[in-house]
């Protein structure tokens, strides 16, 4: 009788994943994480079609062939924190049921992935924070309906925060912060927690944050803003809101 569950996390591991894990068709949950892992993530993983939760991360893994690796169809929880290089394995957006994305703190140097945002509407976790993300946040944000915290900080995006964020009316936690940002920020009725920390937003306070009621931390530090009426109006509106 196979194991559903192998827990190697935490140890002094090195050398390759064996491909043979692949063989493991009964495994269910695999944690392999802060080890000192080395070479391709093995594409045998997609054999592992019963495996809900996949923890792979800082260890020193490279990136998995693209073109053989694929999708896992239980997955709902993936770390691949402090692995990757340069762009987001394809195999991610070929992941229907996850819930929990974890990819921060990477080398990552690409646009968002449209894929990602288009193809994994169950996400309720999404934390691309630490890497090289640049240009925009697509418009296509709109399509994670279910998403609750959304950590996008400490990367390279510009452009305007989309309009679209504001449909997000499940989200929770917002982070932005240390992008270079411009203008203003959508409505969240439901935001809990927002960052956005030296994220080029220059000139006044965004008033629309008046409308976040149910903040309860704010940061809004290492800015350029030249103006106090904004101010005003936020602390007399969110009045529960810390670390303003």
């Amino acid at each position: 009788m196979q194991q559903s569950s192998l827990f190697l996390g935490s140890n002094i591991l090195t050398n390759p994943i064996n491909p043979e894990i692949g063989n493991l068709s009964e495994l269910q949950v695999l944690r392999l994480y802060n080890n000192s892992l080395t070479g391709q993530i093995p594409y045998q993983l997609s054999n592992l079609q019963k495996v809900w939760l996949l923890r792979i991360g800082a260890n020193y893994l490279e990136d998995p062939d693209r073109n053989q690796l694929k999708g896992m169809s239980s997955l709902i929880y993936l770390w691949l924190d402090y692995n990757l290089s340069e762009n987001v394995p394809s195999f991610v957006a070929e992941c229907p049921k996850l819930k929990f994305l974890d990819l921060s703190s990477n080398l990552i140097i690409s646009q968002i992935p449209i894929q990602l945002l288009t193809r994994l509407e169950n996400l309720e976790y999404l934390n691309l924070t630490m890497n090289s993300f640049e240009g925009l946040i697509p418009t296509e944000i709109r399509s994670l309906s279910k998403l609750r915290h959304l950590r996008l900080g400490q990367n390279k995006l510009t452009g305007t925060i989309p309009e679209e964020i504001g449909l997000l009316s499940n989200l929770e936690i917002l982070e932005l912060h240390e992008n270079l940002f411009q203008a203003s920020i959508p409505s969240l009725m439901m935001l809990q927690c927002l960052d956005l920390k030296t994220a080029g937003l220059n000139s006044s306070i965004p008033t629309e944050l008046g409308f976040c009621t149910n903040l309860t931390y704010l940061e809004l530090s290492k800015q350029s803003y030249r103006s106090t009426a904004s101010f005003h109006i936020l602390i007399k509106t969110n009045q529960g809101a810390r670390n303003v």
